[in-house]
C-alpha cells in the first residue's frame, strides 16, 4: 500500500511538471495556480506578490521597507528606480508624518500618499509598524485601484513574514 501511495505521488508530480512546463518554461517547477505539485495549497512568495503589484498599470516599482530604511524586497518594472535610496527617504518622510500626527494628536500613520508633478508615492505601514509597502507610480495610475491593490496585498504579504 505504501509503495502505491508513493508511486501515485511521484506520478502526480511528474504529470504536474509536464503540464506546468508546457504552460511556462520558466516556472514549471513552481506553479502559480494556487496549488503546489502535489495538490497542497500554494502560498505565493513575497517576490511573486510584489511582482503582481508592479504589473498594475502605471506602477513603476514596489518595495517592502524595514523601519530602519533598508529594503527587504523590491520589484521594478524597468529597473531604473534606485529603491535603496527610496527606502531611506521614505523612512525620513514617515518620521516627519509621525511627528505631525503626534503634535496634532490624530493617531498613528497608517498610509501616506504624495502626489508629484509626474508621479505618486504611496506608502502603507503594516499594522505592526515595522514594515512599509511603498508603491511608486506614474501620473496615469488610478489611485483607487492602487489603494485597493495595496489593501489586498498587505494581508498576503503579512502571511509570508
Amino acid at each position: 500500500m505504501q509503495q502505491k501511495i508513493k508511486s501515485h505521488a511521484v506520478l502526480q508530480i511528474y504529470l504536474n511538471a509536464i503540464y506546468f512546463r508546457k504552460q511556462s518554461e520558466a516556472s514549471f517547477l513552481r506553479p502559480t495556480l494556487g496549488f503546489n505539485l502535489i495538490n497542497q495549497p500554494f502560498m505565493p512568495e513575497i517576490s511573486d506578490l510584489l511582482g503582481n503589484l508592479v504589473k498594475v498599470d502605471g506602477v513603476k516599482a514596489v518595495a517592502l521597507i524595514g523601519r530602519d530604511g533598508f529594503v527587504i524586497e523590491q520589484k521594478t518594472r524597468n529597473g531604473k528606480v534606485d529603491m535603496e535610496t527610496v527606502g531611506a527617504i521614505v523612512i525620513g518622510g514617515l518620521h516627519s508624518s509621525e511627528s505631525i500626527g503626534n503634535e496634532l494628536n490624530v493617531g498613528k500613520v497608517e498610509q501616506s500618499m504624495v502626489e508629484y508633478e509626474n508621479g505618486i508615492i504611496l506608502s502603507k505601514i503594516f499594522p505592526d509598524g515595522n514594515i512599509i509597502l511603498t508603491v511608486i507610480a506614474d501620473q496615469s495610475v488610478m489611485l483607487g485601484n492602487i489603494r485597493y491593490q495595496v489593501s489586498k496585498f498587505v494581508p498576503e504579504i503579512q502571511k509570508q513574514l
